[in-house]
């Protein structure tokens, strides 16, 4: 609960405290819960079972399960009554699989667990599939009998030696062209430097040239729609018989001539009437390529919690593994649970599915923290040239010492509509298997509006964590006022939103290209460095990495752009530019602040001399 000197008036906040606790220690509670059952998975899990196949009794062969009297310990392999359709008839377990293929007999046969072919009963389980009316040579693949055909084996063997000797060529330029990963990865990582400069110079053009481009193209297409269906139009007032593809033809570019028509009309609108928006989200845009530059290092701070995201998924997997593959009738004694069926392991996994989610969405929320902070340190300040040192690492201090609570809070609502989502699957899946499948297509409309629900709860906490970042307040406090300025300066949002989305979308596929033009560009020259046979796969590859660098670069651009538009529209509530509440924006943002100042008042002022005239 400590505190830190006081700020400047309407700067960033630094008299800060912690809030929202409870959820922190909520948190470290549920945690204890989550190492319990990680600890007991460990203790009575095998996920080595779970590659033994289960019968049609959800008996896994080759373990001590007993069905109607029979162990299965000695029978390792599956086989299906009816291969051709293996759900129609029982699967069961067999000690081996059948070496040729005959009828059964008296003696000789396939049968379910506890039943006896006899002459009587012969005709009747045969005709059922109790036992199977045809045994089938088979060969044992993941313990499961496979039917094989002597006929086919020389082909399939002369195919399977082809697609191997292919597939080891592959592998080979794969594992060779291992130097040009790390290039990929180094290169995109500097182009996307240079691209965030390049932005800085010429975001406005790039900006205004893109929806130039953009309304050009609905024109095109529009004019190119006309053109198609005045044609067929032609083609059908000439003609006797008509075929139907032309009248759809006529038909599709008549409709698509007027889509593509209002398309353009309402982006022509919407350059007019939102231009000064517009020169704004390009400013927001600038001053974030700005702060980039004064903080290089900032990219490197997501590293760290994605490595931490990476690990917390591999445990997971690893206790979600060994949960599913603990046998029922066993008693938890860490928990003081039994597993009399398999649904108190769906609870488990839920409680795991939920504490994941939890945790994933906390780092996240750290790391959005700490970054919005950090270009929060760089726009409240008057003087941009008099930035304070180390922003990144005092904004990451910030958030552990003051904000965790608040991020716990945020990522719990993000991890409770996320379980739900989960619940919602295991119900579907319930639903199919059930006779209820007629609650399948309402399952699906709350599937849909959980996942609507999710992002709307992850924009508010991502705005609201902004907002603790630069006022340090409580979570709801934040995402309340968070919410406020947004809706107050809704047409501005719209333009930040579409212009940066716009941005980011055209930076990555530039990242991207440039790398992988470089790379072939080098590897055509440098082609006796590296011997590859078949450059398309390494490249491919290269591709791949240079663009999860350019959309892990360019995630903290966006979120940039989303901080300094928060701090603008504080700035601009809060401050009006005296030397008592200073403006911290750009000076171009300035310009275009008094601009939109003066129409207002000059629309307040013309109705007033009318009335004195």
């Amino acid at each position: 609960m400590g505190e830190e000197k006081a700020a400047p008036p309407m700067g960033l906040a630094t008299k800060r405290k912690c809030h929202d606790v409870i959820f922190l220690i909520l948190m470290l509670a549920f945690w204890v819960g989550m190492w319990l059952i990680a600890n007991t998975a460990l203790k009575y899990g095998n996920p080595m079972l779970l590659l033994k196949p289960q019968d049609s009794y959800g008996n896994r062969c080759g373990t001590a399960k007993v069905q109607n009297g029979i162990s299965l310990l000695d029978r390792p392999f599956l086989y299906y009554n009816n291969p051709a359709q293996p759900a129609a008839a029982p699967s069961i377990c067999i000690a081996e699989c059948p070496s040729v293929t005959t009828y059964p007999t008296i003696g000789n046969n396939i049968c379910n667990y506890g039943i006896t072919l006899t002459d009587a009963n012969f005709a009747e389980n045969t005709a059922k599939f109790q036992c199977a009316p045809l045994i089938i040579q088979s060969k044992p693949i993941m313990n499961k009998c496979i039917p094989s055909d002597p006929s086919a084996t020389s082909f399939a063997a002369s195919a399977a030696s082809d697609a191997s000797s292919k597939m080891q060529d592959i592998f080979q330029d794969v594992m060779v062209a291992w130097p040009y990963y790390i290039a990929a990865a180094l290169l995109s990582l500097g182009v996307a430097y240079i691209w965030v400069y390049f932005l800085r110079l010429f975001a406005k053009v790039m900006v205004w040239l893109t929806i130039i481009i953009i309304n050009l193209v609905f024109a095109a297409i529009s004019g190119a729609c006309y053109y198609v269906w005045v044609l067929q139009q032609n083609v059908i007032d000439n003609s006797n018989s008509v075929p139907d593809y032309v009248v759809f033809t006529r038909d599709a570019g008549k409709y698509g001539c007027f889509v593509f028509l209002a398309l353009f009309v309402l982006m022509v609108i919407f350059t007019i009437f939102m231009r000064n928006k517009i020169r704004i989200a390009c400013e927001v845009l600038k001053e974030t390529s700005i702060a980039i530059g004064k903080m290089p290092y900032i990219i490197i701070f997501p590293l760290f919690l994605w490595a931490g995201c990476v690990i917390l998924l591999v445990y997971f997997i690893i206790i979600a593994l060994y949960l599913v593959s603990i046998d029922d009738g066993v008693t938890l004694s860490g928990l003081n649970i039994e597993l009399r069926d398999k649904y108190t392991v769906y609870y488990l996994l839920i409680y795991h599915c939920f504490g994941f989610f939890w945790m994933y969405a906390f780092l996240q929320g750290v790391n959005q923290t700490t970054i919005s902070g950090s270009f929060a340190a760089y726009y409240w300040v008057l003087d941009k040239m008099d930035m304070q040192k180390h922003p990144i690492t005092k904004s990451a201090y910030r958030t552990v010492r003051y904000h965790l609570g608040s991020i716990a809070f945020g990522s719990m609502l993000i991890a409770i509509v996320q379980t739900l989502r989960v619940i919602m699957l295991l119900f579907k899946r319930m639903a199919k298997k059930s006779k209820l499948k007629f609650l399948i297509p309402i399952i699906d409309c709350c599937q849909c509006y959980l996942k609507w629900l999710e992002e709307l709860v992850k924009w508010i906490s991502k705005n609201g964590y902004i907002l603790v970042a630069i006022e340090g307040e409580n979570f709801c406090k934040s995402c309340t006022t968070a919410l406020g300025l947004l809706t107050r300066n809704v047409l501005r949002l719209i333009a930040v939103d579409l212009v940066g989305d716009m941005i980011i979308i055209l930076s990555k596929v530039c990242i991207t290209a440039s790398t992988v033009m470089i790379l072939y560009a080098f590897i055509s020259w440098q082609s006796k460095l590296i011997v590859i046979q078949i450059i398309y796969i390494p490249l491919v590859i290269c591709g791949l990495i240079a663009f999860f660098v350019a959309s892990a670069f360019m995630s903290v651009y966006a979120l940039g752009i989303d901080s300094i538009f928060m701090c603008f529209l504080i700035d601009v509530e809060k401050n009006d530019g005296s030397p008592a509440k200073p403006f911290y924006m750009s000076e171009s943002l300035k310009n275009i602040m008094h601009e939109e100042s003066a129409k207002k008042l000059s629309k307040r002022v013309e109705p007033m001399a009318i009335e004195e005239y």
